[in-house]
């Protein structure tokens, strides 16, 4: 008697990932961390128009300003997308002071910082105005997080969590563009009928 097999046909093995050089153009293969929202949603089918909605909510209930006009759907966009690169920054800072995450955090919460003394040399003082200037640059982006997100930015966890908000935000914001298009209404209005 046959085998109820024998009439399939054998699959080839996998082939091995092609191992791809540093300077290679081609587009990653997985959805680690990506860095635009095209790239994130090229990993995602169009997303129905349920999850749409859930994503509207979670964007909505996510930020700390409410939206309340297209110009505020704009600004709450163009944030997102300004702010995915500070956390990071913020994270790489902490690793380059071997420190822990929520040190560098409350250090930047901080108002006062330590200036150089009177008494260092000229190529200390340029490296730390250098240090300074960068310190002042993580501490706005910190602060511009706190006030565009509803979490409160204090250890690693924290980060993390806006980080990943940070990167659904975006892909929302991407996917309701595509949405409008497609719909040919505006993005704000098709914000209101989804978050209704």
């Amino acid at each position: 008697m046959p085998r109820a097999d024998a009439h399939m046909k054998t699959l080839a093995p996998p082939t091995p990932a092609k191992v791809l050089s540093a300077d290679s153009t081609q587009a990653p293969t997985g959805p680690a961390r990506c860095s635009t929202p095209e790239e994130i949603m090229a990993f995602r089918a169009p997303p129905s128009q349920d999850e749409m909605e859930r994503m509207a909510f979670e964007v909505s209930m996510l930020l700390r300003a409410p939206v309340k006009d297209a110009a505020g759907l704009e600004h709450s966009h163009h944030e997102t997308l300004g702010l995915m690169h500070v956390i990071p920054a913020l994270q790489a800072s902490a690793a380059r002071a071997k420190g822990n995450v929520a040190s560098i955090l409350q250090s930047f919460g901080s108002v006062e910082k330590q200036r150089c003394s009177d008494h260092a040399t000229e190529k200390q003082r340029c490296s730390d105005h250098a240090t300074e200037q960068e310190d002042a640059t993580l501490a706005l982006g910190l602060a511009r997080l706190r006030q565009h997100l509803r979490i409160k930015m204090m250890d690693a966890e924290d980060l993390k969590c806006a980080d990943k908000a940070l990167q659904e935000a975006a892909a929302f914001f991407h996917a309701l563009t595509a949405m409008a298009e497609v719909e040919g209404i505006c993005r704000y209005n098709l914000f209101l009928r989804l978050t209704a």
